[in-house]
């Protein structure tokens, strides 16, 4: 099974961070946080905080055990940058390609926020973090992923384990942690992998004509 999905831009350096772990951002905000949180220019941009790092390292953010309803997103979102394409690792014929274009902007925030809230509800589904194992809220987790055995194991036409047949002892059935500079997703790559999808196939609405912003849809037509 090779599922494509076409991307509106790079999230490969999304992370499952600490919001406090952030360095503290200047007086002012950015053009573009500005733009589109007082415009409501992305569905649910009310929930994101601006992530100042400088220079940035991470699109967006999220910590589901301090927050279930807000995320952060960096300057990296003006960013656009590759494709991913990953293969399971025990079996070949599942394989999962994304395709980036060339676009940041409010098209990336859309599919970011999406993303960082998949793992906001990964967490809610089964209450684990990632890296614990143990039995966690009665069900076990054995490779540390946040998503239970019971879960990766499922069979079931239509399932998260028979879509993507994940290994419930392998963190990152898909081998996400392999891409160069990736490592870090060696040890969530499977929770990782359904947020990506998540951003890609279901990325919050966009209001396309109230993005004034430098550079953004409607930059230049001022």
């Amino acid at each position: 099974m090779n599922n494509k999905y076409i991307i509106l831009a790079h999230i490969a350096s999304i992370a499952v961070l600490t919001l406090a772990g952030c360095s503290t951002p200047p007086a002012h905000t950015a053009n573009w946080y500005y733009y589109w949180k007082e415009g409501a220019v992305v569905a649910d941009m009310d929930k994101v905080h601006y992530l100042w790092q400088d220079p940035p390292t991470t699109i967006g953010v999220s910590s589901p055990q301090k927050s279930t309803t807000e995320v952060g997103l960096s300057d990296d979102v003006l960013s656009s940058m590759t494709e991913l394409s990953v293969v399971n690792k025990n079996n070949p014929s599942i394989q999962e390609e994304i395709i980036a274009n060339t676009d940041g902007g409010i098209d990336v925030v859309a599919t970011t926020i999406a993303h960082e809230f998949k793992h906001i509800w990964i967490y809610q589904q089964w209450g684990a973090v990632i890296g614990h194992t143990g039995i966690i809220n009665g069900l076990k987790h054995t490779d540390g992923d946040a998503i239970p055995d019971s879960v990766e194991k499922d069979r079931t036409p239509g399932s998260i384990g028979a879509t993507y047949e994940f290994a419930y002892n392998d963190a990152d059935t898909l081998d996400l942690g392999s891409v160069g500079g990736w490592g870090d997703y060696s040890i969530y790559g499977d929770n990782e992998l359904l947020a990506r999808i998540e951003g890609v196939i279901n990325p919050r609405s966009t209001t396309p004509a109230s993005d004034w912003s430098v550079g953004g849809k409607n930059w230049g037509n001022h």
